[in-house]
């Protein structure tokens, strides 16, 4: 959640999506795709809603983990594939995390303030940034987010939702972007994050699963504050 959202990674994988979708041939994935990757040494589970698939060329897993989501259909290059109701591209975000004591409205005071909106912008300007809107449902700050600056995935609009939230010892980011060449509406964004949310708490580990499984060579969490400073870009 708290690395740096690499903008050669999201082209690419957007560039492997698009091509997917122009029907163009297969992809080297042959005409099958995972739905979900465990990252964080298996203390989160990543699964999209129904209709999307992992880019395995586009994430990565380790501390910290990134991992992009797209319509099965598109990734795989056949049009038979599942597709979700609303075609967008997700985004997944994991990083070891100290979070006692940062409630949800802690972390969303943070993300409305010029410290936390630099730390949201894709170019580090809090300028570039506004926080449409942003509320607290369960244990997750959801935000609907404008980002104008520089380093936007191709082929997206500048208007996202994205979810923050503490899972296993790890800060969770996971975001919804739309295509510009078919925009999704603001509240078919929030429910596909929503879903998303949802899957991946439900696929995760419970929690002392999680703590057994992190506690093999675990080094020690970066602070929370460290970590909602260099948000993900």
């Amino acid at each position: 959640m708290a690395l740096p959202l690499r903008a050669a990674a999201l082209a690419g994988g957007l560039a492997l999506v698009l091509a997917g979708c122009s029907g163009s041939g297969m992809t080297s994935f042959g005409r099958a795709a995972p739905t979900e990757m465990a990252v964080a040494r298996g203390a989160v589970i990543v699964v999209g809603p129904e209709g999307y698939c992992v880019d395995r060329r586009a994430s990565r897993g380790g501390e910290p983990a990134f991992v992009l989501l797209a319509s099965c259909a598109a990734i795989t290059g056949d049009p038979a594939a599942p597709r979700p109701l609303v075609a967008g591209l997700l985004t997944a975000s994991v990083t070891e995390a100290r979070v006692e004591g940062a409630t949800p409205d802690i972390m969303r005071s943070f993300f409305v303030s010029p410290a936390g909106r630099a730390a949201l912008a894709r170019d580090g300007k809090p300028s570039s940034v506004r926080v449409l809107d942003s509320f607290v449902e369960g244990d997750a700050v959801m935000m609907f987010i404008e980002d104008t600056g520089a380093g936007a995935p191709p082929g997206t609009v500048p208007l996202y939702w994205r979810g923050v939230f503490a899972l296993n010892g790890q800060l969770v980011t996971l975001s919804v972007l739309s295509f510009a060449s078919r925009p999704m509406s603001r509240d078919a964004g929030l429910a596909t994050l929503r879903a998303f949310i949802s899957r991946v708490e439900r696929h995760s580990p419970p929690p002392r699963a999680a703590e057994e499984t992190e506690a093999k060579g675990r080094r020690g969490p970066a602070p929370l504050s460290s970590l909602l400073s260099r948000l993900l870009r």
